[in-house]
């Protein structure tokens, strides 16, 4: 696991999500579902979940989250089974460092990295040819004092108390953060802080990262309360297309 060396930041604004799906188009594919819209997929393809994720969906407390945790799972593996040109039931989730999940590969095939993360009623999940991570939040109100101390750095606690749109701004540098994190492999009791994330290039003062990774991270907001951030290693950005397909659009045939 390399160190991180840079982060680079961007704001994507005007965004166009597609609703037309190439997947051979080159580039970061970022997906984005309205979950309430395809809960009902967990039971047209029960056949997709593993033993193990329905062991442990069933240990969830409540059945939202249930729900959340298995449509990941079989939304991701009809994404992959198009770009990758399998059979969704013969893609293996194995976790790797931290549980990032990645996939059993028998050969090279075109997208072998992804990601996800929902919250409340939305579920992102993107897809690369390199290492990548995803984080989304619900833009909220509340107390974010007792916590900015411990996530963000001096410069970005000025900022933050200087904003007008304290929110949505601390929800942009939470995701590119928690983003970072997850593309670079580490995990999320990182201290969070030690990543910075405001706009621009921002570089990490460790010695050993010299030679370490290039991240590009991107945020967006979506439907005025959801944060997005996308972050994935190279050394500059690369093309990010937006899908929002329709549940028919997924429909494999038996």
């Amino acid at each position: 696991m390399k160190p991180i060396s840079e982060i680079h930041c961007y704001q994507e604004t005007g965004t166009t999500w597609k609703t037309d799906f190439t997947p051979t188009v080159p580039g970061v594919h970022i997906h984005r579902f309205t979950i309430n819209e395809f809960t009902h997929l967990t039971e047209q393809y029960a056949a997709l979940i593993r033993a193990d994720e329905a062991e442990k969906s069933n240990r969830f407390y409540h059945r939202e989250d249930a729900q959340r945790y298995l449509l990941s799972r079989i939304l991701c593996r009809l994404l992959l089974a198009k770009y990758n040109a399998q059979r969704p039931q013969d893609i293996e989730f194995l976790k790797g460092r931290f549980d990032k999940p990645y996939i059993k590969q028998e050969q090279e095939v075109a997208m072998p990295f992804f990601n996800w993360s929902h919250a409340q009623n939305m579920l992102v999940i993107a897809f690369g040819n390199a290492e990548l991570g995803v984080d989304v939040e619900q833009v909220r109100d509340f107390d974010m004092e007792a916590i900015a101390e411990m996530t963000f750095n001096k410069a970005e606690q000025k900022f933050l108390n200087a904003s007008e749109r304290n929110s949505e701004d601390f929800f942009r540098l939470w995701t590119r953060k928690e983003a970072a994190v997850k593309a670079a492999g580490f995990g999320l009791n990182e201290e969070l802080r030690l990543f910075p994330v405001l706009d621009g290039r921002n570089d990490l003062n460790d010695t050993e990262a010299a030679d370490g990774l290039i991240l590009q991270n991107t945020s967006l907001l979506v439907e005025g309360e959801y944060s997005i951030s996308v972050c994935y290693a190279a050394a500059r950005p690369v093309p990010q297309h937006y899908f929002s397909l329709l549940p028919e659009q997924l429909l494999i045939s038996a």
